[in-house]
């Protein structure tokens, strides 16, 4: 697995939630490839959880994650540095940023291009 650094509620979380990702299937992987490099690019001060109900859950669980695990939210978790939130009640305490698909789809990295290719 991935060492990631500890997901806390003293850092900002960025939040994929909702049932709106921007485009297909290609833009959405896009999209959440441009979220983990944010949380990349933020060296640390700003991770990157998943609402169990959005659209990012259910595009990496129907293409690329189905796994008959019982601990496979935990092996996401750990493979991808993020945190998946199950229901709004565990969102208490968190200081959430919440960004629109289209501004995720659009981030640009100012990390040089080896880096971001090796962070991908």
């Amino acid at each position: 697995f991935t060492k990631c650094p500890e997901i806390t509620k003293e850092n900002p979380i960025l939040l994929l939630e909702g049932h709106s990702p921007h485009g297909r299937t290609g833009n959405q992987l896009v999209e959440f490839l441009h979220a983990i490099q944010e949380t990349l690019d933020s060296d640390g001060e700003l991770h990157l959880g998943i609402m169990f109900n959005s659209w990012a859950i259910q595009l990496l669980t129907e293409m690329w994650m189905a796994i008959k695990s019982d601990d496979w939210q935990e092996q996401f978790e750990q493979t991808f540095c993020v945190k998946i939130f199950n229901d709004d009640t565990e969102l208490d305490g968190w200081n959430i940023i919440h960004k629109d698909a289209v501004d995720l789809f659009h981030y640009m990295s100012n990390t040089t291009l080896g880096d971001y290719i090796a962070g991908q």
